[in-house]
């Protein structure tokens, strides 16, 4: 919502990702942040939201490497933006 974005915007989460090495899909989504962090305060549902959208639409072509692994690990810190996608 627009108060949620106000009050996470300009911050940083930590969003973390397994991903399938043979299918290249993502299986799991982690969001990290402390508990005194304003991402705190996001209904849980919102998290779901994100995570159902990045299984949907981000998928990796392993190398021969990746391959021979049992999944491969991806991580970042994201900035929110100030203002909503559609601005």
């Amino acid at each position: 919502s627009a108060e949620e974005r106000k009050r996470v915007g300009g911050k940083k989460i930590d969003v973390g990702m397994i991903i399938d090495s043979s299918t290249g899909k993502v299986i799991e989504v982690s969001f990290n942040f402390f508990y005194t962090d304003p991402f705190a305060t996001i209904p849980v549902s919102t998290y779901r939201k994100i995570e159902l959208e990045l299984k949907e639409k981000v998928w990796v072509t392993p190398t021969a490497d990746g391959k021979r692994m049992k999944f491969i690990m991806n991580s970042w810190r994201q900035e929110v933006s100030r203002l909503p996608a559609d601005k």
